[in-house]
């Protein structure tokens, strides 16, 4: 299968890998390091075929690739978008200029009512940021 990254996606690396966000879908998938070089991978070569990769988990990276196939992440293209002379892809739009790339709108936010919790829930942000606050909203 050859694949490439749809012109719509954003990709932000992170410290736990990258979010990867689909401008025209509003789509947003979190992705661990492993798959974060995978992407950047096709990002740096534009293009590739992943038959005949030698992967410990190919079931893994198959099904990975699907996913992103179905939320329209990845492109899948016909076998004879490499050039058989140099396994390199010479897309229609070659020469254009790059754009400069950004979310068109905030991925996530969050919202603290009130920093007084004392449950202490492993993915509560209050937790983590409680010392950082000085001063809660008011009930107004």
């Amino acid at each position: 299968m050859v694949i490439t990254l749809a012109d719509e996606i954003v990709i932000r690396q992170e410290n736990f890998g990258a979010i990867l966000f689909h401008k025209r879908r509003g789509t947003i998938i979190e992705i661990d390091k492993e798959a974060y070089e995978f992407i950047r991978k096709i990002q740096i070569e534009k293009i590739i075929d992943i038959h005949g990769w030698e992967q410990e988990n190919v079931e893994e990276l198959n099904s990975f690739i699907q996913h992103l196939v179905k939320e329209e992440f990845f492109i899948v293209l016909s076998q004879g978008a490499l050039k058989k002379k140099d396994n390199t892809y010479s897309p229609k739009r070659a020469g254009t200029q790059e754009k400069k790339i950004y979310l068109s709108a905030p991925e996530t936010v969050h919202l603290a009512v009130t920093f007084r919790c004392e449950n202490t829930c492993r993915d509560c942000y209050i937790e983590r940021h409680k010392n950082q606050i000085k001063n809660e909203m008011s009930t107004k």
